[in-house]
């Protein structure tokens, strides 16, 4: 039996990702390979491999130098994210996100709400929602939050 793969995306490319995304929003420019290393502790090869595997899963746009004459390719910088990226790294909500939210928002009033109407509504909406299952309240949620950033 083969071994499974080791777990490189809590371990390094969601650290790139998220140093990437931090990087781009605080400064508007591309995050080169110096930035991520110093962000997220990796050394630049860990980095570069992040980088090449976040942007052949098209979740982000790396600049790429081509070697020439054989050379190898070479990762610059992350340059640009997509809308998937921003929902990975937590920056936007996804639908994950969005139905953790509205749960946690639906105990919150439930336990701690001054008005006792209100606290049955959300009583009865966490309710409703466990019947649905985590799955399909997240499929809900996701379609919730696309309408919401078109």
């Amino acid at each position: 039996m083969t071994e499974p793969l080791t777990d490189t995306w809590h371990t390094r490319d969601l650290l790139v990702l998220r140093a990437a995304v931090r990087h781009i929003d605080a400064t508007g420019e591309e995050a080169r390979v110096h930035h991520l290393t110093q962000a997220t502790g990796l050394d630049s090869e860990q980095v570069i491999r992040a980088a090449r595997a976040l942007d052949s899963a098209g979740i982000v746009s790396a600049v790429i130098l081509d070697g020439g004459w054989g050379g190898p390719t070479q990762v610059e910088a992350i340059r640009r994210l997509s809308r998937q990226a921003y929902e990975l790294s937590g920056a936007w909500p996804g639908p994950d996100s969005v139905a953790d939210r509205l749960l946690a928002t639906l105990q919150d009033v439930a336990e701690h709400g001054s008005d006792p109407v209100e606290k049955a509504k959300a009583r009865k909406a966490l309710d409703a929602m466990g019947s649905l299952g985590r799955d399909l309240l997240v499929s809900v949620a996701g379609a919730a939050a696309g309408v919401a950033m078109q």
